[in-house]
Formats: structure tokens, sequence, C-alpha cells
């Protein structure tokens, strides 16, 4: 019974808070002024009266954003070290084939990690489940496309 009596004087204090004040929803934005309820009805994220968002949680996200963000760093340090070789060395440019890959290979992450980014508050409003899923289906496609990659150049340069 005392947790009863605490969940509504909680959604009490919560509905108190918002009456007058101009709070956004952490996860959509939503302005949450004279809220009657505990879920934000623009994006349905459940709210709590201490943080505003108990369902809010970032690590899958960030861990997404990691997932993406360290392929990346890879393929530009790749793509760097391989221009700095092909301008430093006689005969110049006759292995541009790694650097091209491993150049589109960092475009192709840049975008990815703009779109993580972009669409953040897609990804804060699905299920927690879902976001564990979906974080670790972004980082396995990263890191196996940055696989394939390093293999192509494997056998493109005859494995020197």
């Amino acid at each position: 019974m005392g947790e009863a009596h605490q969940a509504s004087s909680d959604s009490d204090l919560l509905r108190a808070y918002l009456a007058d004040r101009d709070v956004p929803c952490p996860v959509c934005g939503y302005n949450l002024r004279g809220l009657n309820s505990t879920d934000c009805p623009e994006c349905g994220a459940t709210l709590d009266w201490r943080t505003l968002s108990s369902g809010l949680k970032r690590g899958t996200w960030v861990a997404a954003l990691i997932g993406v963000g360290v392929p990346l760093g890879l393929m530009l340090t790749v793509s760097v070290a391989g221009i700095m070789a092909n301008l430093s060395v006689p005969p110049w440019g006759q292995a541009w084939g790694p650097v091209v890959i491993h150049g589109g290979g960092a475009v192709l992450y840049a975008l990815a990690l703009f779109t993580i980014i972009w669409k953040r508050r897609r990804f804060w409003c699905i299920g927690r489940a879902n976001q564990v899923r979906l974080a670790a289906l972004i980082c396995a496609f990263a890191w196996l496309t940055a696989a394939v990659l390093c293999v192509a150049v494997w056998l493109i340069t005859g494995s020197r």
C-alpha cells in the first residue's frame, strides 16, 4: 500500500510541477506544461518528477556512436597514412586503390554517424530492448563492413 501511495504522490508532484512551467520533454522536446499524465503525449516517454524521464537511457545510443566512430577513425587514419605514403615516395600515385577504399569507407561511416546523431530522438523513443538490438546491429554492421574493406584492400594490394 505504501508504494501505491508513493506512486500517486509522485504523479501529483509531477502534475503540480508542470502545471505552470514550460518544461520540454527530454526525449522529443514537447512542451509538458499542464500535463495530466505521467507519459509524454507526443512520444510516449514515461516521465518521473525527479528526472522528468526515467526511461531515457542514452548508453545504447552512445554505444552505437562509438561502434561507428571507431571504424571511422580507423578509416581516416589509414586514408591519411596512405595519402602521405603515396606523396612521399616516388613513383608517386601508384597505390591509390587502398586510399580510395578506406576514404570511401570513412565517408560512409561519417554519414552513418551523422544519421545516428540526427535521428537520436527517434532512437531514444523506442523501447529499451529495441535500443539494445539496434545498437548491436549498428555496431556489428559497422565492424563487419570495416573488416570487408580491410580484406578488399588486402586482396587489391596482393597482401604486400
